[in-house]
């Protein structure tokens, strides 16, 4: 087999209990690589366009990539692809911490689930031996105690699993593994609910070879040269998590604030990750192979909070239950993430949808009756933390907004729909577009929906971190359009190839690693020759088969490419930004033309054939 790969896939059709082992075909490594590439693909080719994302008919796609399980920098990631409950189309998420390599320690570089139980189930995977088994016991539990049944009676044993909200339906519950990791975007914990999955429970004992062992050496010492002599993975990450954004985010007017009415917070100090550092850090962790070590543990040792503890508050949860919920209390910021962690609660569109329920509370669109009796004000840290349970329980108003945000709107009315921040139904995240034009334009044509990591350009644009070898250099100006097309398409083709190849953004993210550095760790790994060229290709390919899947199978079009009606019609009221909208059209209209797509958002036929997408250009003809 090629190296970097475990060679075998599982095929689970929950519905019949029947568990098929199948051989990784070549083609598709060679063509697709792993991660996002793999699930592209097979939703491609398997699943029926018209699929219920919360039916039997819906696959649930758990893989790998090739660097996954091995040296390579940051090599713990694993990867879930799906339909999406939240938007109706291409669904995919991304964990660290151990589980990826774990899978592919047991001789699995992917894992298919098909159908629906007729009961509540686990699967348990050691080498060879692959059980589905009831989870009579298991269901109903919250994620952290699911884990500990299962450690108690599997020894060494790496879970993913889901929490009440998953069971719940909550179209934005997550994926949880290692206790505190999570796989969040998109609704695949719900995805797993609905097929009466609660847990993967995997243990391996086999190894995972490299091609070239020599080689990898040579191209590991290069990679992890950079990664410590670049400011932003030997210093910033390192010193402070992804909570050293906070301040930074802040100043540049780019830190969403009271459901994005602003982008500047002006208590950003007090829940920064320097204030974190001084008062609930404990110590710093890092997930497999992980030389960055960007997890912070926390636990908060006095106050009403007082006993919290979990791994966390990211960057992203900070913002959403802090800043966009008008929140200064980091404690109570640690007690949402932690509660969110232990109910399988994606910690972004749950504080999107309270930043939303604040918003129409305080303009008078909902009423403390219709809020479960809490008093919504942005700022009430009992309220925000009351109603993420009642979201996760499906309890009153957390019933209409465990829909998501978009749905949520719809069934409120009363005009609230300009309030709700998403895009094709996922919801925003925390970096504010007005303050960062290549945002919103990321934000737009992402496949997934409101996503921030494909790429994260502000890197670039915000922080100056550039790349020689893309060139991308100088100091750019944030908030005008011009040349962002160009600096997002070049950004994601980098960062769609890491959630090919196994490894962590956080070492593309801010350009630390160029292509090359992946292309040569990829050769080395696999023994398939690679180049930068190669690198930027296999990603454009497998972006664009995402983009058919949204638009040929799925229906999207480019009138669904847009923005959240006050980016786009509201002024930034301060900061560098103010008097600033999202220029859109212009940015998209060049972005669309650099992808090779028409005016529509499709992708060109000779565009598709360029990337040997051959049968989808079959499915433009039709």
């Amino acid at each position: 087999m090629i190296g970097g790969y475990a060679g075998k896939y599982l095929d689970v059709d929950l519905s019949t209990g029947k568990v098929d082992v199948r051989l990784l075909d070549k083609e598709m490594v060679e063509k697709y690589v792993g991660g996002g590439g793999f699930i592209a693909k097979i939703l491609w080719d398997q699943l029926p366009p018209n699929a219920d994302p919360l039916g039997w008919e819906n696959i649930l796609i758990i893989t790998t990539g090739p660097m996954t399980a091995t040296l390579a920098p940051t090599g713990g990631s694993w990867y879930v692809g799906f339909k999406s409950p939240a938007t109706g189309i291409y669904g995919e998420g991304r964990g660290g911490g151990y589980f990826g390599p774990e899978l592919k320690f047991a001789g699995y570089d992917t894992v298919i689930l098909r159908g629906r139980s007729p009961e509540p189930v686990y699967l348990y995977i050691e080498d060879d031996k692959v059980e589905i088994l009831p989870a009579d016991e298991l269901w109903g539990k919250d994620f952290f105690k699911t884990v500990d049944m299962l450690e108690e009676k599997y020894k060494g044993v790496r879970v993913l699993g889901i929490g009440p909200a998953g069971e719940n339906l909550v179209k934005f519950a997550c994926l949880m593994s290692d206790r505190y990791r999570a796989a969040g975007r998109g609704g695949a914990g719900a995805v797993m609910g609905s097929k009466n999955l609660k847990a993967i429970a995997v243990r391996g004992s086999k190894d995972i070879n490299v091609a070239d062992k020599e080689g990898f050496i040579k191209a590991l010492k290069d990679a992890n040269k950079t990664i410590f002599e670049h400011p932003a993975t030997a210093k910033l990450l390192p010193d402070y998590g992804t909570s050293s954004l906070v301040n930074g985010m802040s100043a540049f007017g780019a830190f969403p604030t009271r459901n994005h009415r602003s982008g500047v917070f002006e208590s950003a100090e007090k829940i920064s990750g320097e204030t974190m550092a001084e008062t609930i850090l404990v110590k710093t962790r890092g997930c497999y192979s992980c030389n960055i070590k960007c997890t912070r543990y926390t636990m908060v040792r006095e106050g009403e909070y007082a006993g919290v503890e979990s791994e966390g508050p990211e960057y992203e949860t900070i913002n959403a239950f802090g800043a966009r919920c008008g929140i200064d209390n980091l404690e109570a910021i640690a007690m949402a993430n932690m509660n969110a962690n232990r109910l399988g609660l994606e910690t972004i569109s749950t504080g999107t949808l309270i930043a939303f329920a604040m918003e129409l509370y305080e303009e008078g669109l909902l009423s403390k009756d219709e809020c479960n009796g809490l008093e919504l004000n942005f700022g009430n840290h009992q309220a925000m933390n009351r109603l993420l349970e009642d979201i996760a329980y499906r309890r009153g108003l957390g019933d209409i907004l465990a829909e998501g945000v978009k749905e949520a709107a719809v069934k409120i009315g009363r005009g609230s729909e300009k309030y709700a921040m998403h895009v094709k139904g996922l919801e925003l995240t925390a970096t504010e577009p007005r303050a960062a034009q290549d945002s919103g334009l990321g934000h737009a044509v992402a496949s997934r929906g409101g996503d921030h990591l494909r790429p994260w350009s502000p890197a670039y644009t915000l922080f100056s971190f550039g790349s020689e070898e893309l060139g991308l250099g100088g100091t750019p100006d944030p908030i005008v359009p011009d040349d962002k097309a160009r600096v997002v398409a070049l950004m994601q083709r980098v960062s769609t190839f890491t959630d090919m190849n196994g490894m962590c953004k956080f070492t593309v993210l801010c350009n630390t690693l160029a292509p090359s550095q992946l292309a040569h760790l990829y050769t080395t790994i696999t023994g398939i020759s690679f180049t930068a060229e190669d690198v930027m290709q296999s990603a454009a390919r497998v972006w664009n088969l995402q983009r058919a899947l949204n638009t040929i199978k799925f229906g999207i079009t480019s009138a669904d490419d847009t923005l959240p009606h006050r980016f786009l019609n509201e002024t930034a009221p301060d900061g560098p930004a103010k008097g600033k909208v999202v220029e859109l059209d212009k940015m998209k209209k060049e972005y669309y033309s650099l992808e090779g797509w028409d005016d529509n958002g499709v992708p060109r036929r000779e565009r598709i054939l360029e990337l040997g997408l051959d049968f989808v250009a079959e499915e433009l003809g039709k």
